[in-house]
């Protein structure tokens, strides 16, 4: 049996409201959705890289599958607080 134990903290500051998810994409970045209905991202360091999204709803949850080789880029499944999944 093994154990990972990994200490990692970073403060992101640029988010007006409350942030509700987290993820890393394959690139390592670190994606945040708030409550304001942002989806950003940002680097190791909590520098801000770019802007996603903005959308008219809350996250609620979110998670980062890598696609294959052949379709490139990455896709995210975003819980909101309307009850849907996107």
């Amino acid at each position: 049996m093994y154990h990972l134990f990994i200490n990692f903290a970073i403060v992101l500051v640029a988010d007006s409201e409350c942030v509700a998810a987290v993820g890393w994409t394959s690139s390592n970045l670190i994606t945040s959705a708030s409550d304001d209905g942002t989806i950003a991202t940002w680097n190791a360091d909590g520098e801000v890289v770019g802007k996603i999204a903005s959308l008219d709803y809350k996250v609620t949850c979110m998670s980062w599958q890598h696609r294959s080789h052949s379709s490139g880029g990455e896709m995210a499944a975003l819980g909101a607080s309307d009850g849907e999944c996107r």
